[in-house]
């Protein structure tokens, strides 16, 4: 009860009490103050009877004010037991009330504890079918957590690293494979993860012996985020084989994943744990069901799941995007459908392979077959595909299942077309190349035996100067000649005939059934005149020409390359004899050749068998008729042939590369030798003259070996003279220059040999730090019949001396040759009238002799 439901009357005599009180202590003090001030008590104002009624009446009210206050407690002592009997009562009303509501609990507790054991079930059957699947596929799959170290590998990658297992766990994938923790931050599989994207990558892994294409997806939850990584990766070493083998391939790896998720924590015996316990198992299986889907849809392939009876079940994002584009929109894009029965009814392109995929699918059902697969070619819309089917069947427990898989092979088919018609192509050019030439050639050599009379020709084609092409204008303008060229020649041949290149500038052709050989000359001439015509070649109007050898079929042919290797042999010979002719090949050619060959074979064994030997020819002052130095020059001493000279076997040394050995050597021996002879004569320095050839000039090791001989035989440098023929200088005037003041470098004398022999530059001859000059013997020896060649002389002589160079004259022969020399200020020849080149033991006996 409020206290302003208190009764009025006690209010008010709580109020007139306190008035009383009030009116008493106020007369009391009136009366003390006057009784204090008059020195009487307080009787004398007051009668007796007046003061004991004030008394009485007060006591009164004091009774009760007191009463009033007894009434109040007793009245808060009922309040009190009526409030307790009320909290009384909505206590039992709760209690009744919470009771009830457990029950509802109770209940609902016993109905979602059923549901989650069901929930629990579903999962566990789900989860089975997933790793049969994850299982089955045979790709090398890792799940990786966030820290991209592995939480689970399917059985391809288990089997593929022998048996590694549960030890492979918490390792990353590069670790795993090598067999080693290999750090995350230097991980080349975990760095992929690092921004979150897809990636694809090729490796070669060493410990598995194979390229692999290895795919990193990263895992992401249903709010977006990154809880780990599939990394996949597929075997491709096949794939890689055939690309090495035939130098071009096709990347046809595709994705394989799988799932797994983690596992839930163990339920609690408390309720609200079991309700969170079962939301996290409902929610992971949830996400497993995508997990699997977001696996099978990134996948390439066009994947489908069958049952045991062969219906659809599942299909992938590549399955139903195939269908969407090829017209295939019926609902569910095939799930339900019996694909067994959809094989066996089909009309289309595929239409004869569809019943083998059907059978196919019956066999791994019924497990006669482990796996089944086909190549077909589908027409679509736009394109012919191809397309490989595997099916393979689920390992382990539980319900068949089966996956179908179309891989599109289109692209490594199209690289098997483009390899196969590259093996038998020129690149280039479109033509023939060597092997399908030499097949043809085969073929038309079984015709010539099987049919009496048959006759056919080959023609080998060199293009002349074709490097002067390419140094000139580049190798791009060198191809485009080499098409421009191809295409003519093609615009001359016969239907029947093949055309082949075989490699730089060589070409080919195979005429067949002619009426004789004539024909093969006639057409030869045809194919030079019409190759001397200009190509239009960018800016440019070239001009070229060809060397040509024939070889006709015959009865002394067995094997086409014999065919090849004697026209090739005929072309050569039409090169020596000038080049822009043909020659046609006969028996003395093969006998020419073959005697090349035995020379090249003893010319290698003669540097080991030491059957080189150096004679000295002498070089003599013509102002003073003594001996100023020796021009070194080798010989051969053939254990068979005899004395072999430079002439017949310094063309093939500098063929083959030997003139360089041979060179160091002869320079080596000279260099001692001169060097011995400087000693024993004392008096006059004694030079040395040795030739380089063009390959030993554009040798870049050249000065090196030369400082190092000249160090090893104590020779002064300014006594060697090395002589360089003008055309090896002109070749290639600049890079002649450079390498002529490399040597000039090293204080030896350089000398032009040969000199007005060939097409010397007289601005680049200024430039060249040349000591001499050699004038050819062509022109020193005839000076006296002919009027002309003393001019010539005369005038080198003059042209040297006022270039500042000293002049050698080879090949005088008479004195009145050596007196022309003299007269015209020549300081040295060098000739017969002195000497013929001598053995070293001879030689030395001219140190002291004059010849004038």
């Amino acid at each position: 009860m409020k206290r302003t439901d208190r009764p009025v009357s006690s209010n008010l005599f709580l109020i007139i009490g306190a008035v009383l009180s009030g009116v008493y202590w106020i007369l009391e003090s009136i009366i003390e103050a006057y009784a204090l001030e008059t020195g009487s008590v307080a009787e004398r104002v007051l009668s007796p009877p007046v003061y004991e009624f004030y008394l009485r009446i007060t006591a009164i009210f004091f009774l009760m004010i007191f009463s009033v206050f007894v009434q109040r407690f007793f009245n808060r002592q009922k309040r009190l037991e009526l409030e307790l009997s009320g909290v009384r009562l909505r206590l039992e009303g709760l209690v009744a009330e919470k009771s009830s509501e457990l029950c509802t609990i109770s209940e609902r507790l016993q109905q979602e504890t059923a549901e989650r054991r069901q929930a629990e079930e579903m999962k566990f059957c789900s989860q089975q079918e997933w790793e049969r699947t994850f299982d089955s596929v045979p790709d090398l799959i890792a799940i990786l957590d966030t820290n991209h170290r592995i939480v689970r590998m399917n059985r391809a990658m288990t089997d593929k690293l022998k048996g590694l297992g549960e030890k492979g766990l918490g390792l990353t994938c590069y670790g795993c494979i090598h067999g080693l923790d290999h750090p995350i931050a230097s991980c080349p599989y975990g760095q992929m993860l690092i921004d979150g994207l897809d990636h694809t990558v090729e490796v070669y892994e060493d410990r598995l012996k194979g390229y692999y294409l290895v795919s990193v997806s990263p895992l992401r939850d249903s709010e977006g985020r990154l809880y780990g990584a599939v990394h996949i990766a597929r075997d491709i070493t096949q794939r890689k084989r055939m690309e090495d083998a035939l130098r071009s391939a096709h990347d046809e790896l595709e994705k394989r994943v799988r799932e797994r998720t983690a596992e839930l924590a163990e339920a609690n015996v408390q309720l609200k744990q079991e309700i969170i316990e079962r939301e996290r198992a409902e929610e992971a299986l949830r996400e497993s069901e995508r997990f699997l889907q977001s696996s099978l849809d990134a996948l390439s392939a066009h994947v489908a799941i069958l049952d045991e009876t062969g219906n659809v079940i599942h299909v992938n994002r590549a399955w139903r995007r195939f269908a969407q584009d090829n017209g295939f929109t019926g609902e569910g894009y095939g799930i339900g459908m019996n694909y067994i029965e959809v094989c066996e009814s089909s009309t289309g392109d595929c239409s004869e392979e569809a019943p083998a995929v059907a059978r196919g699918i019956r066999k791994v059902l019924t497990s006669e077959e482990d796996e089944f697969h086909l190549e077909y070619r589908f027409a679509g819309e736009r394109e012919n595909r191809w397309f490989v089917v595997r099916v393979t069947r689920f390992e382990g427990e539980g319900p068949v299942r089966l996956v179908v898989a179309h891989e599109d092979i289109t692209e490594r088919k199209r690289y098997e077309e483009q390899l196969l018609h590259d093996a038998f192509h020129d690149s280039l050019t479109g033509l023939s190349n060597r092997a399908l030439f030499l097949d043809r050639l085969g073929l038309s050599l079984k015709r010539s035996v099987a049919r009496s009379g048959y006759l056919f020709a080959v023609l080998f084609i060199d293009l002349d100067r074709f490097k002067l092409v390419n140094d000139s204008l580049g190798h791009l303008s060198g191809d485009r000649l080499l098409i421009a060229i191809a295409e003519r020649i093609k615009d001359l041949i016969r239907p029947g005939d093949t055309l082949a290149r075989l490699g730089g500038d060589e070409f080919a052709i195979l005429q067949d059934d002619l009426r004789d050989s004539g024909d093969a000359v006639r057409f030869a001439q045809e194919l030079q005149v019409k190759l001397g015509l200009p190509f239009k070649i960018g800016d440019f109007e070239v001009f070229t020409s060809a060397s040509i050898g024939i070889a006709v079929g015959g009865e002394g042919y067995r094997r086409p390359e014999e065919l090849l290797r004697d026209a090739d042999t005929a072309m050569y010979r039409a090169k020596a004899q000038g080049r822009a002719r043909h020659e046609m090949f006969n028996k003395e050619m093969h006998l020419q050749v073959l005697k090349r060959l035995t020379l090249e074979a003893e010319l290698r064994k003669a540097m080991e068998r030491e059957e080189f030997l150096l004679h000295y020819q002498p070089v003599v002052s013509l102002s003073t008729g003594q001996v100023a130095g020796f021009e070194a020059l080798v010989r051969w001493r053939h254990p068979e042939r005899g004395l072999v000279l430079p002439e017949e076997f310094i063309p093939i040394a500098e063929e083959t590369g030997l003139i360089i050995p041979i060179g160091l050597w002869v320079l080596d021996g000279a260099c001692r030798q001169v060097r011995a002879w400087q000693e024993a004569r004392g008096d006059l320095p004694l030079t040395l003259s040795v030739n380089l050839s063009a390959k030993q000039f554009r040798d870049s090791e050249l000065t090196g070996h030369i400082e190092r001989i000249l160090h090893d035989t104590g020779l002064p440098s300014a006594l060697l003279k090395l002589e360089i023929t003008e055309s090896a200088v002109m070749e290639n005037a600049p890079s002649a220059d450079a390498m002529l003041c490399r040597l000039k470098s090293l204080g030896v004398q350089l000398s032009i040999d040969d000199f007005g022999t060939g097409y010397s530059s007289l601005s680049y001859l200024r430039r060249f730090p040349v000591d001499l000059l050699k004038i050819d013997r062509s022109f020193v020896s005839r000076m006296e019949g002919e009027d002309d060649n003393a001019r010539i002389v005369q005038t080198i002589i003059s042209l040297a001396h006022n270039l500042g160079m000293a002049v050698i004259a080879e090949g005088p022969e008479t004195l009145s040759q050596v007196a022309m020399l003299r007269e015209w200020g020549c300081e040295y020849g060098q000739g017969y009238y002195f000497s013929e080149p001598l053995p070293g033991e001879k030689a030395q006996l001219l140190l002291h002799t004059v010849f004038i």
